[in-house]
This record gives structure tokens, sequence and C-alpha cells, in this order.
């Protein structure tokens, strides 16, 4: 199950059993957990070192303050 907005898009995200997750990131800014060993879909990037899932929510909610895509970020 995916965390956060950018569930709809982002396929391959599994619930734990001790695996180890990365944080991906996408053109507009937004966040997702996802699964080491997993292909990363296309228009997403991974964001740092591959943790648990715990940490990888963490650092989402840490780096991810506006939830509204940067197209409308910058259209403001």
């Amino acid at each position: 199950m995916h965390e956060t907005a950018a569930e709809a898009t982002a396929e391959g995200a599994v619930p734990e059993n001790g695996s180890q997750y990365s944080v991906v990131r996408n053109h507009e800014g937004q966040y997702s957990v996802w699964r080491v060993g997993e292909p990363v879909p296309g228009g997403w990037q991974e964001v740092g070192e591959a943790v648990s899932r715990e940490q990888a929510l963490a650092r989402i909610e840490e780096a991810w303050l506006d939830l509204c895509p940067l197209s409308l970020r910058s259209a403001r």
C-alpha cells in the first residue's frame, strides 16, 4: 500500500516484511516509498539510500512540506 498522494501513479510498493525501501521523487516534487529491487517507474528517481519503510516515511514527512505539485506552486 502506498502512503502518499503519488500512490495513484506509483505501483510496486508492498507491505514491509524486513524489506528495504527508497524514497522516490517525481518532477512535480511529489514523494513516495518504493521497495528496493522493484523498477522505479519513468519520471521518478530515487532520493537517498535504502532504509526501513518507517525511516523512508519519516524522510518524506521531513522533505515534503507543500503537497501541491511544483507546477501549481510555481503558478502562485
